[in-house]
């Protein structure tokens, strides 16, 4: 099985810190208010991998 890794330097990409929901959306002024299925916390898991 070969996985394909999403990382988009130009796209922010978050992850909810509570229930894991992924969304490739933001807010206008950065990172998302909060989470869009259960309102928690969003981290930007789009980072460079080596």
């Amino acid at each position: 099985m070969t996985r394909t890794d999403p990382y988009d330097p130009d796209e922010p990409y978050y992850e909810c810190t509570d229930c894991y929901q992924r969304t490739a959306e933001s807010a206008v002024d950065g990172k998302p208010d909060g989470c869009p299925e259960c309102g928690g916390e969003m981290k930007n898991i789009n980072v460079p991998r080596d």
